[in-house]
């Protein structure tokens, strides 16, 4: 009986060390080829893989590294070299830009760094409209021509807009936009333009870049200043993704969920204790409980 009890742990031994020498191969052998593939290829898969559900400040600087290499105040914030690094707001459009993106649009900001045709001035004998938002308030992808702040100023010659709109910001970097500029414009109408994902930026410390966020401190709020390494912001120093963990949440983007749960699931409708049914897509904050 104890030689029978031997010989099935041994099996059993056995089979967990070519089981976890398979996997060894496995990774090495993934590790080889994204080695092996073309930059952009990496740089896309570790981008498409990177997003971490337990701390979306890390999927956000995983992605940024991939991309750029290190997270020193040094480092273009996106694409297209447009941005530079701002110390209160996180980033800024640069000045004086005149550029033409990959499929012919162009970009044009003025002397102060913002999408516009014109210098910024308040004009006493015109409405002054004062705008704040995101990427489709600065005009991601869309030519000089087509921005709506640009063609709403257009309808009237009486309206003096002013459009200090920024890609990737949240609300909370709009606010701050408006009190470093209200003062100066005095504008007669202010307009912000923001969608729900913006709201949701204020509980991040890093998106696009680092950037500001209010926490609350003795029933305060309080600034966090953009870069200010806190125990709300946890730093990433590198970009180690391992092969099996890139095909396990690729598996993920395709399926809509993590392959976990897809198998749990399996093993609950076996059981007959199925509590979501098949292909059933959760949410992260499902995920996570």
């Amino acid at each position: 009986m104890q030689h029978g009890g031997k010989r099935i742990t041994g099996n059993v031994i056995g089979k967990l060390g070519l089981l976890l020498a398979g996997l060894v191969v496995a990774e090495a052998s993934l590790q080889v080829l994204v080695y092996l593939a073309p930059m952009k290829f990496r740089t896309a898969l570790t981008e498409a893989t990177s997003y971490d559900f337990r701390d979306e400040n890390i999927g956000w600087q995983r992605r940024f590294l991939a991309r750029y290499g290190k997270l020193d105040q040094q480092s273009i914030p996106m694409s297209q070299n447009e941005y530079v690094t701002h110390p209160v707001l996180g980033w800024m459009p640069k000045p004086n830009l005149s550029i033409t993106n990959s499929i012919g649009q162009t970009y044009t900001t003025n002397s102060r760094g913002f999408r516009s045709p014109h210098e910024f001035e308040r004009s006493a004998d015109k409405y002054t409209v004062l705008v704040v938002g995101d990427s489709f308030t600065y005009g991601s992808w869309a030519d000089d021509t087509e921005v709506w702040p640009t063609l709403l100023e257009g309808l009237d010659p009486e309206i003096n807009l002013l459009n200090f709109g920024v890609a990737g910001f949240g609300v909370d970097q709009m606010s701050l936009m408006l009190e470093m500029q209200i003062e100066e414009f005095a504008p007669d109408l202010v307009v912000a333009a923001f969608i729900s994902d913006d709201l949701h930026r204020t509980t991040l410390c890093f998106r696009d870049y680092w950037k500001p966020m209010y926490v609350i401190q003795n029933n305060d709020l309080v600034l966090r200043q953009s870069g200010e390494k806190t125990i709300e912001c946890k730093v990433v120093s590198r970009v180690f993704l391992p092969g099996l963990k890139v095909v396990y949440q690729l598996v993920t983007l395709v399926t809509n969920r993590p392959l976990w749960i897809k198998i749990v699931g399996r093993v609950r409708v076996v059981l007959g204790k199925q509590v979501a049914s098949p292909g059933r897509a959760l949410s992260p904050q499902q995920w996570r409980e």
